[in-house]
């Protein structure tokens, strides 16, 4: 008996055993010390063959690779060497680029077509997959850009992953009920498939399972699915309608994105979460219910949804994340319940046709640019809750005529009401420490603010283009006013700088053309580059003696300038500090400043005088001053030393002058006031006697000491 059983193995294992050995050469060997060689391949009708061994231990033969072309008939069993094997696999990418390919019968002998089987067979228009057929591999059928139609056999419980991906020609397909699961970019750009029926037996859609498929009108999900993954109908363009079942309960990230003709959607009341751009872009969606079972929505959600007329946001919303409806410029209006807490960043920007929004007092934040671009908006109320709110968090609103911050808020952040053109008048609360950087750049039509005493700084351009800007009142508290910070306002008239700024900064006041006179405190160092640049009305204004450096351009262009005196503190004027002064008669430069850059004075083409209380004058470039008419006065024992130091020298006429006396009369003022009802003496600010009476002086700055007693005054 054990004879016999030993007799049948070997011919189990052995099948051809009986024909004899043949002879073995490249690999060919059938037989090989009583063993079957399974790496042996071989070509029988034009198809190249290997072996393998099936789960039931039959040796059966596989599809490998080769360049097919036309029309493949695979028969059901292959023969070689007198025996018979079963085709039972097509192997991984056994057609794979095969693009003369047209036609393929797959016979029933065939349970398995591996991966990337038929990928990139661009001529092949149909195929017959048989019964037998329980596995289809990924992306089996991937880019068969000529493929009809296909029908999927019921033995298939799994479609892969990308399995016909690109079928750019597919226009049906019918799935079974067989299958459970369609896996990630089944169907990925199949752009001429029109409609697919899933049937009850599916439970999981995969990533990106019908993106792109952008003929695909209408779709319905059966009820054993769960979750609706990320991506899935991504890019459906002609979608128009679509049901989701009580059984989903998730709708993920960007799973409807770019469905541009999807008009209307509803969500049952299973689903918990909206995720991030599931909607984005839904250009024809006009109005969606979102349950109550809903408690998140995800970034950007609704964004670019530009169709979208209304919205109803649930209880159980906490939060409205960021870019949830940036875009949605068809809103009129939207209510945020009482349950959210935070609007975040860019949450509403460019609706620009919401007209009003109420902010419920449950909302304690409200994120960077959140309304921003919001035109139509004409008010809002923010309530006591919110202590902060973004950076350009209204910026562009620009219908929006006024606003109150609550006393919760502690900072106006960066761009928050920039370019808020109607904005006529705002409150600022005392609670508020500073103004940030554009807080109101461009509110052009703010005429007027009060900047309560617990505001220590005012950003760079806060206020820069307030052209309707006439009157705004800075406290002492304010020690720090940034660059270009009052920049273009050209209705500003009048300005006092508190004793706590110690440093005009650049461009701070820029292009304020209306402006025809400013205090400066003895407080400030340093005045910044193009500080009063282009300031074109102003007529006067004092420097006082703790000023070192006057900044590049500070003062150019300050066309209505009549005369200046530079205290003996500044020691560095910038180049073209004052060029283009066309009005500047006299200029007065102390006797201890160490740099004058170029174009300082340059086309000053009025001065009559220039006073240098000095006699060993600096050197400098040529390029300071035009010398054509102006006489340059310095200090007794001077002359010589001028006539020959650049750029003195250049001047057609020097003189000597005593300047003893007056220098005091320059450089430190006093507070007492003068009495101009007993006498008193006026110079002009190059320390010369004038007269005795302010009668018939004309336009200008002058000196007037009485005693002990010294003041400047202003002559319009």
């Amino acid at each position: 008996m054990k004879f016999h059983l030993l007799i049948l193995l070997v011919l189990l294992l052995n099948i051809p055993a009986i024909a004899g050995d043949v002879p073995s050469g490249d690999n060919n060997t059938i037989l090989k010390a009583g063993t079957f060689d399974l790496s042996q391949t071989f070509v029988s009708n034009g198809i190249r063959y290997g072996f393998y061994i099936a789960d039931n231990q039959q040796i059966k033969a596989r599809v490998l690779h080769d360049a097919y072309s036309g029309d493949i008939v695979l028969p059901e069993e292959v023969g070689l060497e007198g025996c018979s094997y079963p085709v039972g696999r097509i192997d991984d990418s056994a057609f794979e680029n095969c693009s003369s390919l047209t036609s393929i019968t797959i016979p029933s002998s065939v349970i398995s077509i591996g991966n990337s089987a038929f990928n990139s067979c661009n001529n092949l228009t149909s195929i017959s997959i048989p019964n037998s057929v329980t596995y289809i591999g990924d992306n089996a059928f991937s880019n068969c850009s000529s493929l009809i139609s296909i029908s999927i056999p019921n033995s298939v419980t799994y479609i892969n992953g990308n399995t016909f991906g690109n079928c750019s020609s597919l226009t049906s397909i019918t799935i079974p009920n067989s299958v459970t699961s369609i896996g990630n970019g089944a169907f990925n750009s199949c752009n001429n498939l029109t409609s697919i029926s899933i049937p009850n037996s599916v439970t999981y859609i995969g990533v990106n399972a019908f993106s792109n498929c952008s003929s695909l009108t209408s779709i319905s999900i059966p009820n054993s699915v769960t979750s609706i993954g990320n991506y899935t109908f991504f890019g459906c363009s002609s979608l128009i309608s679509i049901t989701i079942p009580n059984s989903v309960t998730s709708i993920g990230n960007s799973a409807f994105r770019d469905c541009s003709s999807l008009t209307f959607i509803s969500i049952p009341a299973s689903v918990t979460s909206i995720k991030k751009e599931a909607f984005a872009s839904c250009s024809s969606l006009k109005s969606i219910a979102i349950p109550n079972s809903v408690t998140s929505i995800g970034n950007s959600a609704f964004r670019w949804c530009s169709s979208l007329t209304s919205i109803t946001i649930p209880d159980s919303v906490t939060s409205i994340g960021d870019y949830v409806f940036y875009g949605c410029c068809s809103l009129t209006y939207i209510s945020i319940p009482n349950s959210v807490t935070s609007i975040e960043n860019c949450a509403f920007w460019n609706c620009s046709n919401l007209t009003s929004i109420t902010i419920p007092y449950s909302v304690t934040s409200i994120g960077s640019s959140a309304f921003r671009d919001c035109s139509s908006l004409t008010s809002i109320t923010i309530p006591n809750s919110v202590t902060s709110i973004g950076n350009y968090t209204f910026c562009g609103c620009s219908s929006l005529t006024s606003i109150t911050i609550p006393s919760s808020v502690t900072s106006i952040g960066d761009g928050t009401f920039n370019s808020c053109s109607n904005l006529t008048s705002i409150f600022i609360p005392n609670s508020v420490t500073s103004i940030e950087d554009s807080a109101f750049y461009g509110c052009s039509s703010l005429t007027s603010i009060t900047i309560p005493n617990s505001v220590t700084s005012i950003g760079n351009s806060a206020f820069r283009w307030c052209s309707s800007l006439a009157y705004i009142s800075i406290p002492d508290s304010v020690a720090y006013i940034g660059e270009d910070a009052f920049g273009n306002c050209n209705s500003l008239t009048s300005f006092t700088i508190p004793n706590s700024v110690t440093y005009i900064r650049d461009r701070t006041f820029n292009s304020c053309s209306s402006l025809t006179s400013i205090s400066i405190p003895n407080s400030v160092t340093s005045i910044g580059n193009s500080a009063f640049g282009w300031c074109s009305s102003l007529t006067y204004i004092f420097i006082p003696n703790s000023v070192i450096y006057i900044g590049n351009s500070a003062f150019r262009w300050c066309s209505s300038l009549t005369s200046i005196s530079i205290p003996n503190s500044v020691t560095s004027i910038g180049s073209g500090a004052f060029e283009n002064c066309s009005s500047l008669t006299s200029i007065t430069i102390p006797n201890y400043v160490t740099t004058i850059g170029d174009f300082a004075f340059k086309y000053c083409l009025n001065i009559i005088e220039i006073n240098y209380d000095t006699t060993t004058p600096i050197t400098a470039n040529k390029e300071i001053f035009d010398y054509y008419g102006a006489t340059l006065y310095v200090a007794v024992g001077g002359f010589e030393k001028a006539r020959s130091t650049e750029p003195w020298c250049y001047f057609y006429n020097i003189q000597e002058k005593d300047f003893s006396g007056i220098r005091d009369v320059e450089t430190n003022p006093t507070d007492e006031a003068i009495d101009f009802d007993a006498p008193y003496e006026i110079y002009n600010l190059g320390g010369m006697k004038v007269g005795s009476s302010t009668d018939n002086l004309t336009t200008g700055v002058y000196i007037v000491r009485q005693g002990a007693k010294v003041q400047k005054i202003a002559i319009q």
